[in-house]
């Protein structure tokens, strides 16, 4: 079962859906979780990720650092780079990065966490707001053309109370039965009841949320 904080994700990518196209490079790619949403919609991609990834290589085309990408200038058409800027010790400099490799016109999408315990330590170094994204995104010439938030106070209090609940029980009855049990369908009634709000939501109003959904164009010099 999809937790909240993965199915919003899911949600706002399938809604940029007519962004993926030509040659993609998913960037930060791990075991290529989200490849059925757009595979459909592209020419060809590059899966590419770093040599020492916690999430697999069976998926990988090519390694290296996103700070200093291996491909020419103007190489791609979009760029996927779901959840992978946190870990990136210098952000600014791999959005330059993305620009570079990015076609005329090309697209980035892009997600980073908000509301979100510190993972995959200790490579785990950034939390980016609303306006932080605004900002450094600017600085990498890269035009925003749509943002959204992943939920709001009631998705987060959602999100946390199942962590909490599934940590303890997990220590007392395991964490294989803990993941059946009924009180998980939290998530599923929450998504259900508020599924059109999250789309509805303005990111810069909003004070709590565990994370942004970002689609931004290159600019054209």
């Amino acid at each position: 079962m999809k937790n909240i904080n993965r199915a919003i994700l899911e949600a706002h990518l399938l809604e940029s859906k007519q962004y993926f196209r030509g040659c993609l490079l998913n960037a930060g790619c791990g075991d290529n979780t989200y490849e059925y949403l757009y595979k459909n919609t592209i020419e060809r991609q590059v899966r590419f990720d770093w040599p020492l990834t916690q999430h697999g290589h069976s998926y990988i085309d090519a390694y290296g650092s996103v700070m200093e990408l291996p491909f020419a200038n103007e190489s791609f058409d979009c760029i996927l780079c779901t959840e992978v800027l946190e870990h990136v010790p210098e952000p600014l400099k791999t959005l330059k990065e993305f620009n570079r490799v990015l076609k005329k016109d090309g697209t980035l999408i892009l997600t980073v966490p908000f509301l979100h315990q510190v993972h995959e330590h200790p490579h785990d170094y950034f939390r980016y707001t609303y306006y932080g994204l605004i900002y450094i995104l600017k600085q990498a010439d890269l035009n925003i053309v749509a943002m959204r938030a992943r939920g709001e106070l009631l998705a987060v209090t959602f999100f946390f109370i199942r962590k909490t609940f599934f940590r303890l029980l997990s220590r007392i009855i395991g964490s294989r039965l803990c993941s059946k049990l009924p009180w998980l369908l939290i998530d599923t009634f929450y998504l259900k009841i508020f599924r059109k709000k999250i789309f509805k939501l303005n990111p810069e109003q909003t004070s709590y949320t565990l994370g942004y959904t970002i689609v931004a164009r290159k600019a054209n010099e």
